[in-house]
């Protein structure tokens, strides 16, 4: 597959069906191509998929984006976007967002402390 890089051919039709569909605002499809991408260490392209599925009310997709920018999984590494997407996945109820959220915020204040 050209656009992922390692791929069958129904695989590539299925991500460019899935990111048409994306186009079109189906917010299923934006997490299907976000987590495609991530799950083969792409961040960079998984991350405006997962990004407009966040907007849009995916929560899992904003815990997703969040672990890519905390763990810089190919985009520039960012807690503050991390924990701004973890914020927003657990505003929407996702249980791991939340639990990501506290554990971020718990860690900033143990190194605020020791300064």
């Amino acid at each position: 597959m050209d656009d992922a890089g390692d791929g069958s051919d129904v695989e590539c039709r299925r991500v460019k069906t899935q990111k048409s569909r994306c186009k079109r605002g189906d917010v299923a499809s934006c997490v299907e191509v976000g987590t495609y991408y991530a799950s083969r260490d792409r961040g960079a392209q998984a991350a405006p998929y997962l990004s407009r599925a966040c907007s849009r009310g995916a929560a899992d997709a904003c815990d997703y984006l969040a672990y890519i920018y905390a763990n810089a999984k190919g985009v520039r590494q960012s807690y503050t976007k991390a924990m701004r997407y973890w914020s927003r996945g657990c505003q929407l109820g996702s249980r791991s967002a939340c639990s990501n959220y506290d554990l971020a915020k718990a860690r900033v204040r143990r190194l605020r402390k020791r300064r």
